[in-house]
């Protein structure tokens, strides 16, 4: 775990640390389980000039605000609406109906031949 700038937007109390995890790396608030704020973009150390929510980083050097969703390009340029929407992560896909984490079992396809 290492600890980045920034104390957690959520619970105001935590600090901001970056964790391993089975996807890659994530930043999430140390107070975990209590406070379950996470992010997968890296946290910047300075607040929104318009809200003074966290900004983090995005595609293309690119920054946005997590908590109006205002957006800048690498030179510091305020993004148009649809722009700053598209720098926003796309949540995963819902995990398909699983059997309670066993596998099936494996079909006999072949026959047995006696010799």
């Amino acid at each position: 775990m290492t600890e980045t700038p920034g104390t957690c937007p959520e619970c105001k109390q935590g600090e901001l640390v970056e964790r391993k995890g089975r996807f890659g790396s994530f930043f999430s608030c140390e107070r975990y389980p209590d406070c379950t704020f996470s992010v997968n973009q890296q946290p910047q150390e300075q607040p929104c000039r318009d809200c003074a929510g966290l900004v983090v980083s995005a595609r293309g050097g690119a920054t946005r605000c997590i908590a109006c969703h205002h957006a800048w390009d690498a030179d510091g340029e305020a993004l148009p609406e649809e722009k700053a929407q598209a720098l926003i992560p796309k949540p995963r896909a819902p995990r398909a109906a699983s059997n309670g984490g066993r596998r099936a079992p494996k079909s006999k396809t072949r026959s047995r031949r006696s010799a």
